[in-house]
Formats: C-alpha cells, structure tokens, sequence
C-alpha cells in the first residue's frame, strides 16, 4: 500500500488537515470468527486542554504532556510511507522524551497480551487514558495469550478499522514475522511492547528486564546477608515459560540478570543454580507454579536455603513463594517477583519472610509513554530503538509508597 496517504502523513508533512474516518463500533469492526470479549472501541472525546500542555509548534499537533522519568537506548528510526517501514536516521534529538500531543484525527490501535492478569488490566487502562488524552480514537483488540491463533487475527482487525499506528502487546516471537508483514503490507507503524524477539527495525518499549533482575538481585542479597545465610548453602531456582524465548535482551533477561547478580553479590558460584527452570505458565497460574515448585523441594530434600525468581510475581512468584512457606522454609527461602502486583506488596507489607522483593515497572504509567512513542512513529518523527519506563526495587524499607 505504498503511497497510500494517512491521516498520519499528512500531519508530518506540515499539513494540518483532519481526514474523514469511519468510526467503527464494536460489532462492526470484528472479523470474521474473533471473539467478542476481545474488541473494544472508543470514539475520541475533544483533546483537552492541559496546564503542561506547551504552544503548538507550526510543523505538528499541540503538546499536551511531557512524560518523565523513561530511559531509551539507540539507534533511532523513523517510519517511512514510501517503503511502508522503519527506517534507521541518523538525524534525531540528542535525547527522547515522550510527549503526549493532540492528535484528533488519528487512530491507534492497542492488541494487547491479555485482558485477565492484573498487571494486563493495568497496562490496557493506562493506555486508553493516554489515548482519551490525545483525542485520538481507540480500539482494543486483545491476543489473549497463550492462543496461538489471535496476535494475527487481531493485527488484521487493526487494518479494517484504518488505524493510523499499532502498539502490539503481542508475546510469542513466532507471530511477529506476520504480525509485521500485514502492518508493513498496510503501511501501518506499530510499537512492539514487551520487546519481544521477532520482530525486525521496530521501535520497542520495554522495562530494561536484566536491569531488573540485578536491582531485585542486590535487593534480595542485602537481605540475605542480613539474615546470615551460609553462602555455601544456599540454592537459586528460577521458573519460567517455555513459550517465552531465552534469548538475550527478552524478559528472560530478569532471570539473568537476577541468577548472575546474586551470584557476584553473594560470592555464589554458578552450580548453585538450579541448571533447568520451573515450568510456569499464564494458563496455570500461580497455583501452578506453587505445584512446581513443591515438585522441586521433594526433588532436593538437602536444599536449606532456598532463593527464587521469576518474570511475573502475581503470576508465578507469589506460588513459588506459597510452596516455600508450605514447606516451612520460614527465614530461610526468599522469592522476588517483577511487577509490583496487589499481592506481592500487601506479602511484603506483611513482613512475610519468603516473598520479600519485587521489582515494580510502574505499570500504571506505562500508557503514557507508549502512546507518546506511538504519535512520534504515525506522525514520522524519530524514536529510538528503546525506550523503557523507570525501575524500582520494592522491599519492606519502601513499600509503604506503592501501596494505595
């Protein structure tokens, strides 16, 4: 569909000019065979006024919001509607920081991973609320992971309702090279979220995962130290989805990061970990990851001192820590988490001894950013490869901050 001209290009080629669109409603817009529970679509109220709102600049949309605290890593792109896909520049800012804009002619799409899972619920309304913001019409079409069949199936009902720009919350790498060829064969920009491998010269937003795993990690070692574990006693286990791809740079990363850095902290050495994962997955919960976990300590009746991890803790860490406290490990097991769910931090709130770190990305402030990255991307300013929000490691010393 190249030289097909969208609302997006015309903005970027300095002509403020509103196209007419179709509204498509939830019924209208669903393809052939989707579930109803996964669509949704929102008609754009008036693009509000803001007090950080700055004065419009001839050459684009009013600026509504300046976004801070994210971090990006090079190098840049910028979506090119001629070949009808990103291409590298090396003419951009001297840094990136997301700015939400008014953009009521256009529409953004957002397929996310899933719409059950509280860290998903909290994603998907931060997104709609950054969306509200910029006036922008929204739909929602969710993957539903694991379904192997919706990430294509939803990308395909983001080309019928006309989006301008897609953030895919897409999960399993193996989609990705479809997922891209329709959006490229449409000439629609997209953001992948998650940065999930498989996809290729697309702008991704993501938590920085090994930098998460080391800040859990050291988190995690102080307390450890502080409770006199003997360093030669001690066993990390991590557990993970073995759809998730383990390749550097994925979320896997936080198991990494997390193994190698309690290793260097504590003076471990590496066949103190455990050489195979859990096997945890989103389809069984946390009760699953607790059965795993119970499976491995009747598996290693020797284990003393016991230290987990894994990639989601409402998920799976608060099961893995669930088993441990089962198995009255007491003071002498530590689980940390990543997300910064309700359960975790009411467990470590509690003074609970096993589940007693999580790394918190902040999800509630992940829409803004992401919806910022995308106007950049459908409007064809540069955006770097990267951008990722703020992490924290919550512990009992400052998780009275993250609680409501």
């Amino acid at each position: 569909m190249a030289g097909v001209v969208r609302p997006s290009q015309r903005w970027h080629m300095g002509r403020r000019t509103i196209a007419l669109a179709t509204v498509f409603v939830l019924g209208a817009c669903t393809t052939p065979g989707a579930s109803p529970a996964v669509t949704q679509s929102v008609a754009p109220p008036s693009a509000p006024a803001s007090e950080a709102a700055s004065a419009q600049a001839s050459s684009g949309p009013e600026a509504i919001k300046t976004v801070e605290g994210t971090t990006f890593q090079g190098p840049w792109y910028k979506y090119d509607f001629e070949a009808c896909k990103y291409a590298e520049v090396d003419d951009h800012p001297d840094a990136y920081v997301p700015v939400l804009k008014a953009t009521p002619d256009l529409t953004l799409t957002y397929l996310p991973e899933g719409q059950t899972a509280e860290y998903d619920t909290t994603l998907n309304e931060g997104v709609r609320k950054a969306t509200e913001l910029t006036g922008m019409t929204f739909n929602q079409f969710s993957t539903e992971y694991p379904n192997p069949a919706l990430p294509v199936q939803v990308t395909n009902q983001a080309v019928t309702v006309e989006s301008d720009v897609v953030i895919s919350g897409n999960v399993l790498s193996d989609q990705y090279p479809q997922i891209q060829s329709i959006l490229e064969e449409n000439c629609i920009p997209f953001i992948n979220q998650f940065a999930v491998p498989g996809t290729t010269d697309v702008p991704r937003f993501q938590g920085d995962n090994y930098v998460t795993g080391e800040l859990e990690a050291k988190a995690a070692a102080k307390i450890i130290s502080a409770r006199g574990w003997p360093v030669a006693d001690i066993r990390i286990v991590t557990c993970a989805d073995p759809a998730i791809t383990t390749e550097p740079g994925t979320v896997y990363d936080i198991n990494r990061g997390f193994r190698e850095t309690l290793v260097e902290e504590l003076g471990l050495s590496a066949d103190q970990i455990e050489a195979t994962d859990l096997k945890c997955t989103i389809d069984l919960g946390p009760e699953g990851s607790r059965v795993a976990m119970a499976d491995w300590i009747t598996a290693h009746p020797d284990a003393k001192y016991v230290v987990g991890t894994a990639h989601a803790d409402d998920l799976y860490s608060v099961g893995l820590a669930n088993a441990l406290r089962d198995a009255k490990f007491g003071d002498k097991a530590l689980v940390a988490g990543r997300g910064g769910g309700s359960a975790t931090l009411d467990l470590i709130k509690s003074g609970d001894p096993i589940m007693a770190v999580t790394g918190v990305l902040s999800f509630p402030l992940w829409g803004e950013p992401m919806v910022a990255m995308a106007q950049d991307a459908a409007l064809g300013n540069p955006i770097p490869y990267l951008v990722s929000p703020p992490v924290i490691a919550v512990t009992s010393e400052n998780v009275d901050q993250f609680l409501p």
